[in-house]
This record gives C-alpha cells, structure tokens and sequence, in this order.
C-alpha cells in the first residue's frame, strides 16, 4: 500500500486466500481488509510510524486477523517492509501467512490442556495420590501419545511399501497366466522367482506392523549383514522391469563388475531402492527411460 493506506498490489495467493480479486482491491484502503475493532489501532500505528519512522510494535511474526470478501476473519501471521520509489515514494509491502490450521490446533491442544489440568486437580484432592504418582502419570501420557504418533507413522509408511512387492506379484503373475503369450520356461522361472522375493519382502513388512514394542520405540530392526550390492540391485531390476514395461517405459540397470560387498540391510536396503523405482515408474512418461547404476568410487565406496 502507498502512504496514504491504498492498495496498489496484490499477488496471486492473496487472491486465493480472500477471494477478491486484485480489482477488488486495488485502489481500496486497506482497512476493508481489516477487522473492525482492530481499525483503529491500525490506523493510529500508521500514522505513527509515517510521522516518526518507528513501527508501534514489530512487523515480523506479529498474529493478526484479516477479512475474506464474503466478511470471514482468518487468522494470519503478518511481516512487513517498507521500500521507495525513485520520486521518494514510500510504500509498504505486507507479507501474510494463513495460520487458521494452527490457531486450530493450538485451541484443541489448550482444551486438552484444561482438561488434563482439571484432572490433575481433582487428582490431588484425592490423599492416596502423591505427587511422584502424578510425575509418573504425566510421563506415561507424553510415552503413549508419542507411541500412538510412532505407530501412525509406521502405519503409513509400511502400507505405502507393501504397494511396490505387491505390484510386481500381480505383475509376475498376470505374465503367467495370459494363455496367449508363449513363455519361456527360464523366463517362467525367473517370474515364480520375482513373486516368492516380493512375497518374502511383504512378509517383512507385515512383520514390522506385528512388532508393537518395537514401533513403539520407534526403531526398525536393522540386520546387517555382508550383501552383495549388484546382487540386490539386480533383483530390484528384475522387479520392476515387468511393471515398467507395463507403463511403456524402458528400464536399464548398468552395474559394475568390481563392486565390493557391504554391511546392510538386504530388506531395508530393496525397500528403499524400490521406493526409488515405484517412484520413478509413477512419474515417468510413457516411452521415457528409467536407469539405474551400480559403481565403486576410487575410496571403494559404493555408489
């Protein structure tokens, strides 16, 4: 806005979120913006700081509330700047952030808050409860909701990954049964082979959501072992070819004779590698390619 508290900008985004469009408000003061029993003091701060060139308050990270075009308040953090035109000109340049997700949460967390400390005085009405019983009870809630957000993340991330070894079974096995395609029975072999792997893997998985102690200290279990890279590699290539045949692309997997072996995971590190692949395949285009590469640098570690 200009000194005299016109709007002469707007981007796009602000648009969205009021639901005026930059015609609507260029040219308008900006307190059509602003709430009206916070007019005033706007108002008095701006003329304020044209007078002395000191803000009544900071201009960073300040909470305030704006008005949408159909008359909703949304709660907003607000950072300011002003700038000169070369005839002299002040202006100043708002930025506003929606905060209406986290004013939310802060209310329900202040309720939970209430209600946890309206328990807690009840609690110590009670004689036979001391306050170390109390310590301890405070720290087992904090544990399990920790647990519970633990577990939902686990949730997550174990149903995405059943997604890549289930693919390729379903893959694997459509190839098997069409009765017009005429199959090899090395290459037979090698699909009844892709299904057992990706069915080990989601044995794995499902394994993981089974071991609630273990996600509720929020560990996977790691079993390190001496792999050899190009063979996981070769076999997550193996995996995902089908499929991305399927998609009309090209997968290449390009891995060096002289890769030395590590310490890994063979599950965790497939897991990842086919995230990577299921990633790949989602987002290329039909006839695009996708390749995948296996080296050693000059230190031996593997790339």
């Amino acid at each position: 806005m200009d000194e005299r508290q016109s709007i002469v900008g707007v981007n796009p985004a602000t648009e969205t979120l009021l639901g005026y469009s930059a015609s609507d408000l260029i040219g308008r003061p900006l307190s059509i913006l602003i709430p009206e029993r916070m007019r005033a003091a706007h108002e008095r701060g701006v003329t304020r700081f044209l007078a002395t060139g000191q803000p009544s308050m900071s201009w960073t990270g300040v909470r305030v509330a704006v008005l949408t075009k159909d008359g909703r308040e949304i709660p907003v953090e607000i950072a300011f700047g002003t700038f000169a035109d070369a005839a002299g000109h002040r202006y100043l340049s708002g930025f506003i952030r929606d905060v209406s997700d986290w004013v939310k949460h802060e209310r329900e967390l202040d309720a939970a808050r209430k209600v946890a400390d309206d328990a807690s005085r009840e609690a110590t009405m009670l004689a036979h409860i001391t306050d170390r019983a109390l310590a301890q009870s405070e720290q087992r809630r904090t544990e399990l909701e920790a647990a519970l957000r633990i577990r939902d993340e686990v949730l997550s991330v174990v149903s995405h990954d059943l997604r890549n070894p289930l693919n390729a079974i379903v893959t694997s096995a459509t190839f098997l049964q069409e009765p017009d395609i005429e199959i090899p029975e090395a290459e037979r072999h090698h699909l009844i082979d892709v299904i057992e792997r990706s069915a080990q893997r989601m044995n794995r998985l499902i394994l993981d959501l089974m071991d609630v102690g273990r996600i509720e200290t929020g560990r996977f279990s790691v079993q390190r072992r001496s792999e050899d890279p190009a063979a996981i590699v070769r076999d997550v290539c193996d995996e995902f070819r089908s499929v991305a045949e399927q998609h009309g692309q090209a997968l290449t997997c390009q891995i060096a004779t002289s890769v030395p072996t590590v310490l890994a995971d063979h599950d965790r590190v497939v897991q990842l590698l086919s995230n990577y692949l299921n990633n790949a395949v989602k987002f290329t285009p039909k006839g695009g390619r996708i390749s995948v590469e296996l080296s050693a640098d000059s230190a031996g570690d593997v790339l």
